[in-house]
């Protein structure tokens, strides 16, 4: 199977990109993560990419993905950001 993506992202009038874009993919899955800064708050870039980073990771050592999984995934990201401000 072939697979084509393309990602796009706009600073949107600041000085510097905070959105991260990520994918990984194998021979029958793939995952892409789009994280969105949040511009105007000091580091967003870091923020975003702490939480694609770890969104990522955390499916590509799943084998199976379930609603219980992908909260664990997301609670994971989120912790990796909180500690990323410190």
């Amino acid at each position: 199977m072939k697979i084509s993506a393309y990602g796009y992202t706009n600073r949107g009038g600041r000085p510097h990109n905070e959105d991260r874009i990520c994918w990984a993919a194998e021979e029958n899955s793939g995952i892409f993560v789009v994280a969105d800064g949040l511009g105007g708050h000091s580091r967003g870039e870091v923020a975003s990419a702490l939480a694609a980073e770890a969104i990522l990771q955390g499916c590509t050592d799943r084998e199976e993905m379930t609603q219980t999984v992908m909260e664990e995934i997301f609670q994971a990201a989120n912790q990796a950001v909180l500690d990323g401000q410190r």
